[in-house]
């Protein structure tokens, strides 16, 4: 089994996989429907940047707020309205 084609097919399995450092692939019954609809999670536009705001140090808030001024002092015309609030 190759799972993929870059680097010359690695990582690849190896026998035995498990003594050699590699990994191993089983088969397992996956049952279940495919459809194309979105999880009502998907509409909470605003709990997730606030989840992924406070899972940051405040060394990383930092970076980020520090970022956001650069990339922001760039922009020639004021195109956003009052702001953005995280929390």
């Amino acid at each position: 089994m190759k799972p993929n084609s870059i680097n010359d097919n690695w990582p690849r399995e190896t026998p035995p996989a498990p003594k050699r450092g590699g990994f191993e692939s089983y088969q397992e019954r996956v049952d279940g429907n495919k459809i194309r609809e979105r999880s009502p999670s998907f509409g909470e536009y605003y709990s997730h940047p606030r989840l992924f705001w406070l899972s940051q140090t405040p060394i990383e808030q930092q970076h980020i707020i520090d970022a956001f001024s650069f990339e922001l002092g760039k922009v020639a015309a004021r195109i956003f309205g009052s702001g953005w609030s995280i929390s």
